[in-house]
């Protein structure tokens, strides 16, 4: 049996009503036709929420259980609403998924009709079981089966439907209505949507321009907010990097100030075990340099004679008394002590040679081992009258000598007196040959540089006494001046004439 679908039937699947472009021009054309005041009640009353499904479905309504069924009631109904019925009519059950599926794929593509999808049901086990009498459906199910046979077949179909052509009218009819019906119904609800969407489109278009409004305000600020970080993270990467480059070179800083320490410690190691190994042996030492004093110094009576010059000069000038004592710094054998005492001056000293103080010791004098600049800065400030240095700054390195200088100038009182007496190197034996006699000589100090020196240190009244009494010079013959290289070499024989030592005297001035 063929179905033939009333021609007014205005849906399709090719009207593309059904896709988003035909339901949106639908729903346009109906908002705008739909102005009656029932409609617009109707639609006051509808559900607020848009995008709730909509109260509508199929106008068939479900078959009530009964023994037996008209054959016409079961096929009103149509597709999945078809199979459901016939489910719960015929087999007393609700359709399963498998059975479901199936039937109703078989329905849309017409490999089965509503006439074989009942007889199916009728007649299978569960049907029998269930005896549920469906009238008028053998004769439709028989016709259909034999209507397959080939030519039998077609015979029976044109037959029955001259006989029955009568029929189709009214139930065409019926159908026709009901779908009218169920058009109009799904008209009204399209109606519906359209005034609520135009409703809901306006509000969301407002919404949509606030939003636009308010994300571009974020965006500027945004936006200005990420420039500010960008400059602050570039001012920052900058003082980082300045920091970065001030550690380092702090570092290399701090490095080679490890590596020069590292240097002096072991300079320091060295000199430490130096003076160790000269402390284990400085007796042998001390005791050596007294007996090379005995050999190369002279006799005590010819020092003595060379030093009585500085007797008479410290009793003019008031010292050598309680209130203001003479100081020797490097007593040595004690000669010049034992002048001082033998005039009655007050006057003690300092060496570091344990065998020179202690012959001084047991001749009687005051003499304390010990280091001059130490025992000078030992002493109270201004508490010296007198200090008086023999033959001992040419044994010290150059530091050492200027602060020598600064402790006599601390300890001297106002106006007191220092004599410092060394080698003179402008005399040519000394400086070539007598002075490096001493090993312990360090080198020669000319006179012109040791009065600066004094008087950088803040001496007054600083001179220079070149010494020649008793201390022989051999006289050496001169060429006559017309003899070739006269010129030259008598002024060199006069450098060997020159006093072999010299003194400086000086005073601290008066406050």
């Amino acid at each position: 049996m063929t179905i033939v679908t009333s021609k007014k039937m205005p849906v399709s699947p090719s009207d593309g009503l059904f896709t988003v472009a035909g339901v949106m021009r639908r729903i346009r054309v109906e908002a705008a036709l739909r102005s009656d005041a029932a409609d617009r009640a109707a639609l006051a009353t509808y559900s607020a929420d848009p995008f709730s499904p909509p109260n509508w479905g199929s106008s068939e309504s479900q078959l009530a259980a009964k023994p037996q069924y008209e054959l016409e009631e079961l096929l009103r109904a149509s597709d999945v609403d078809f199979v459901h019925n016939a489910y719960r009519a015929v087999l007393r059950r609700p359709a399963d998924a498998i059975g479901l599926e199936g039937f109703v794929n078989q329905l849309r593509s017409g490999g089965m009709s509503k006439v074989d999808v009942l007889a199916e049901l009728r007649w299978s086990d569960e049907g029998r079981t269930r005896g549920v009498h469906v009238n008028g459906l053998l004769l439709p199910h028989l016709l259909r089966k034999w209507g397959r046979k080939p030519i039998v077949g077609r015979l029976l179909r044109w037959t029955h439907a001259l006989l029955f052509v009568h029929h189709f009218e009214p139930a065409l009819a019926q159908s026709e209505n009901i779908l009218a019906r169920d058009v109009q119904e799904l008209g009204r609800h399209v109606g519906r949507l359209g005034d609520q969407f135009g409703g809901l489109l306006e509000r969301h278009e407002d919404t949509l321009a606030i939003f636009n409004e308010q994300l571009g305000r974020v965006r500027e600020t945004t936006s200005d907010m990420a420039s500010a970080n960008s400059r602050r993270v570039a001012n920052l990467e900058s003082q980082v990097a300045a920091l970065h480059r001030v550690v380092e070179e702090q570092r290399h800083a701090f490095d080679e100030q490890s590596r020069r320490w590292e240097r002096h410690l072991a300079y320091l190691d060295r000199e430490m075990e130096a003076h160790r190994l000269v402390q284990e042996r400085s007796g042998v030492l001390d005791t050596l340099y007294a007996r090379f004093e005995d050999e190369f110094r002279g006799p005590k009576e010819t020092i003595r004679a060379r030093l009585m010059p500085y007797v008479s000069s410290l009793q003019a000038m008031g010292k050598g008394s309680e209130d203001q004592p003479i100081l020797d710094l490097g007593a040595g054998r004690g000669e010049w002590l034992n002048l001082l005492r033998d005039a009655g001056l007050v006057a003690s000293g300092v060496d570091t040679n344990r065998a020179f103080v202690a012959e001084c010791v047991a001749s009687g004098l005051n003499v304390v081992l010990g280091d001059a600049i130490a025992h000078l800065e030992s002493l109270p400030e201004s508490s010296l009258g007198a200090i008086t240095t023999m033959h001992l700054v040419e044994h010290l390195p150059f530091e050492a000598v200027v602060a020598l200088a600064d402790a006599c100038l601390r300890a001297l009182k106002p106006g007191g007196v220092l004599i410092v007496e060394t080698p003179n190197p402008e005399n040519l034996r000394v400086a070539t040959h007598n002075f490096y006699l001493d090993p312990t000589h360090r080198n020669p100090l000319p006179p012109v540089m040791m009065q600066w020196l004094f008087g950088d240190r803040g001496f007054s009244d600083v001179e220079i006494l070149r010494l020649s009494d008793h201390r022989p010079l051999p006289v050496l013959p001169r060429l006559p001046p017309e003899a070739p290289a006269a010129a030259s070499l008598n002024p060199l024989l006069d450098w060997a004439e020159i006093a072999p030592d010299y003194a400086i005297v000086a005073r601290k001035p008066n406050e």
